[in-house]
């Protein structure tokens, strides 16, 4: 990720936060630094898993599609633009039928409960995710980038 991509979500992360601290929305029951230190230790495991397993599985899955036109793209024409939206609208699509499949069955939501064990939900829960949800997801982009073609 460049770094003024970083930089962003830095930033955007520290002023949400400051906005949580100033007008929360409902009173905090834990201590700050406790469900601090437990979901960035979180996070940090899930970044780590996210830059070898989800990413390295989506480039190769793109190198191959790439060498080998599969996927639905393949088969529309249309401009460049077309088919960037159309490819957006359906990888996003897909990803939140992925969600959903998460909060039905009970196998993937075992790992996808880690996401809301904290009860306090902020930015600080944003990116609390089970490593193994991660390594799941990985394989759903495989699917999904094969598939769409992108």
């Amino acid at each position: 990720m460049p770094l003024w991509e970083t930089a962003i979500i830095a930033v955007t992360f520290v002023l949400l936060f400051l906005l949580e601290r100033y007008f929360p929305l409902r009173q905090r029951n834990r201590p700050l630094l406790e469900r601090l230190i437990s979901n960035v230790g979180v996070t940090a495991l899930v970044f780590a898993v996210n830059a070898t397993a989800v990413q390295s599985a989506a480039q190769i899955t793109q190198q191959w599609t790439s060498d080998h036109p599969i996927g639905l793209m393949y088969l529309l024409s249309g401009s460049g633009i077309v088919q960037s939206i159309i490819a957006f609208l359906l990888m996003d699509l897909t990803f939140y039928y992925w969600h959903r499949a998460n909060h039905r069955f009970r196998f993937l939501w075992r790992f996808h409960n880690a996401h809301y064990i904290d009860p306090e939900l902020d930015v600080s829960t944003a990116f609390r995710f089970h490593f193994g949800e991660m390594f799941f997801s990985a394989g759903f982009r495989t699917i999904q980038v094969a598939l769409i073609g992108v």
